[in-house]
């Protein structure tokens, strides 16, 4: 049993958005897209690594609330991780087990990634009394998911985002510069942590400026 396959990235047609806080601008209602996955989805990955006969579940109550308990059994003794949801607003009783489930699995590393995605600010619109992510913004989740496990496949190097910073200092016109941005600094970026991005987005940000200003002086 390979345990480190449970924390393996799910396919994108396999994560699911939700809307979190939303906000209105200008009259457009926007969102935050919060991603997750499926509970079978949960299971299917726990039958895969583990083998259906080497996993349960169980979901016991505290305060009121539901709470999961997934047990693995590693080396003939029971290993138990447990995490808890409150009521979802809709389907409450089945909602509650379901996110439960799906926490209890973050402990173990399942789709524990999606933590790491950066805030996603998308378009809504009503469907009932609830808001729902427009359709339209949908390429834009699929992007920044496969964005996410490309950084967790291929991570950037501190190396790697200093050399881009050094070729960048020794730019002298605008042009060079966003060559070197577009066809250097983005990828790199998408495969950045978020230190390595803060890091490349100020220091790129302070040379873009001090070409701009040197430019508008000649």
């Amino acid at each position: 049993m390979e345990l480190i396959k449970l924390k393996k990235p799910f396919p994108s047609e396999k994560i699911h958005w939700r809307v979190g806080a939303t906000f209105e601008k200008d009259g457009i209602t926007k969102g935050l897209a919060l991603a997750y996955i499926d509970a079978r989805d949960l299971y299917e990955r726990l039958d895969d690594v583990c083998g259906a006969e080497n996993w349960q579940i169980r979901y016991p109550q505290a305060n009121g609330k539901t709470t999961c308990e997934i047990g693995i059994k590693i080396n003939d003794e029971w290993v138990w991780k447990a995490n808890g949801a409150g009521d979802t607003a809709t389907e409450a009783e089945k909602g509650a087990y379901s996110d439960a489930a799906k926490r209890a699995g973050v402990p173990w590393g399942i789709a524990a990634y999606l933590y790491d995605m950066t805030n996603i600010y998308v378009q809504l619109k009503k469907r009932g009394k609830s808001w729902v992510i427009d359709e339209a913004e949908k390429p834009k989740l699929i992007k920044a998911h496969n964005d996410l496990v490309s950084s967790l496949i291929n991570p950037a190097t501190d190396d790697e985002i200093d050399s881009v910073i050094s070729e960048a200092n020794l730019l002298t016109t605008l042009n060079d510069y966003n060559e070197l941005r577009n066809t250097k600094a983005v990828p790199l970026r998408k495969r950045a942590n978020s230190d390595q991005q803060r890091t490349l987005d100020e220091n790129l940000g302070a040379i873009k400026k001090s070409l701009t200003s040197k430019m508008a002086a000649e």
